[in-house]
């Protein structure tokens, strides 16, 4: 594995930096979902967001 080359990644950063706010925006939107169900002990929502996540998974894997 070789070593990150910060000088590299910071330019694909600010080159790709609206998608990856986008992405960003999307995955602290899920986390709060999941903290949100896990401070309430929302048994019920964790398992539907659980579910989610892993038929999300199984759809990526059936496209590769």
């Amino acid at each position: 594995m070789s070593l990150l080359n910060p000088i590299m990644w910071n330019e694909l950063f600010l080159l790709n930096q609206q998608h990856l706010l986008d992405d960003l925006d999307i995955l602290i939107g899920s986390l709060q979902e999941y903290r949100q169900a896990l401070a309430a002990g929302d048994r019920s929502r964790l398992e539907k967001l659980l579910e989610e996540g892993s038929r999300i998974k199984q759809q990526l894997n059936e496209q590769k």
